[in-house]
């Protein structure tokens, strides 16, 4: 290669150690004269590689500072790039919701022109630390995530927290799906769980339950606002301690296992409960299992419940909140994808309805 065109290789590796991450933004890289040692050539060469760097907005220069790495958003050629998207998810309390909303992802990221990568978390959060790291090495453009349900909320924001830190520090675009982080400024998709627990929950009183609990059992921030919907709903109604009506089920389990759903059943029946908002599929489903067997028909209680249900069809239950998922998935990754290239510190929180579901 000729002289002159050298330093265009130059600048291209250096870009390529930074946009795989070798190079961290923030972070000062080697100087001209290690550079030219590194490279077999001269400090001019390698001064007009950093020089076209600077215009192409991958690093400044100054005196004091040095070469520092800048944000992503300076770069000119991200939104050239078509990257993959990343999810991490956890759990499928509720696999419908789930299959759908992937389904979606993966429909507006093909249209891009760029592929999906499905991680899985299994509750090791070092492990997902470095997953998250590594990500700006494997052409990944964007990362979407699913907060873990945690047994505590103090877990939920200490744990979830790593993963939003991990997350900045890889400078990618980034959004938290269906769940957020009190108190963070981040880019959250969510769904409006408040508002349409106080409507789920007004089914039952309109249907004339005396007796109702909320069954909840993990803490995510989805389910804390389901249960401070149904605790304000019963409050409007004139319950003197609407606390005591949430039932939490103490398991560090995702899905429900038989011998809670029977715990949650004996109770129904020592407590003649008449009413349940289950806050996701996976209690609903257990309950109504454990509860058949123990408690006679005319007895049971009423159901309304977050999360589509398929095909189930059970006389007790009288609403559920479902949503679009596919529309949910597609949603957060093209805003996701809006980002992309446009990287900055502005956060924003937008909400995806439920719509209710009677039968």
């Amino acid at each position: 290669m000729a002289k002159e065109y050298l330093y265009k290789k130059i600048e291209s590796e250096l870009i390529r150690r930074i946009q795989n991450g070798f190079y961290k933004t923030g972070t000062i890289i080697p100087g001209t004269k290690e550079l030219a040692g590194e490279f077999g050539t001269s400090g001019v060469t390698i001064d007009r590689a950093l020089s076209s760097m600077v215009e192409r907005g991958y690093i400044s220069r100054t005196a004091r500072k040095g070469t520092v790495i800048l944000p992503r958003s300076k770069w000119d050629c991200i939104e050239q790039e078509n990257g993959d998207i990343a999810i991490i998810l956890h759990e499928f309390p509720s696999p419908y919701f789930w299959t759908k909303a992937l389904q979606g992802i993966s429909s507006a990221a093909e249209q891009q022109q760029r592929h999906l990568i499905v991680g899985t978390h299994h509750g090791d959060f070092s492990e997902t630390e470095q997953y998250i790291r590594s990500l700006s090495s494997r052409h990944v453009s964007g990362l979407i995530f699913v907060p873990m349900s945690m047994k505590t909320k103090e877990e939920y924001l200490r744990n979830n927290l790593r993963i939003l830190h991990a997350a900045e520090q890889t400078d990618l675009p980034y959004i938290f799906f269906d769940r957020y982080l009190d108190k963070t400024n981040s880019n959250y998709v969510i769904s409006n769980d408040y508002e349409t627990s106080c409507m789920l929950t007004g089914k039952l009183l309109e249907r004339g339950c005396e007796h109702p609990v909320c069954l909840t059992h993990l803490y995510a921030s989805s389910f804390a606002e389901r249960e401070s919907g149904f605790i304000d709903t019963l409050k409007k109604h004139g319950f003197a301690r609407p606390e005591d009506h949430l039932h939490r089920i103490s398991t560090m389990q995702s899905i429900i296992k038989k011998e809670n759903a029977v715990q949650i059943a004996q109770k129904i029946k020592a407590g003649k409960v008449d009413g349940i908002l289950a806050v996701n599929a996976d209690i609903l489903i257990g309950t109504m299992a454990a509860i058949r067997p123990m408690i006679e028909k005319k007895h049971r209680p009423l159901f309304v419940n977050f999360d589509d249900v398929g095909m189930l069809r059970d006389s007790e239950l009288i609403a559920s909140a479902v949503q679009d998922a596919f529309e949910y998935g597609k949603l957060v990754t093209e805003l996701l994808m809006g980002m992309v290239g446009k990287w900055n510190t502005s956060h924003f929180k937008v909400e995806h309805p439920f719509t209710i579901k009677e039968y």
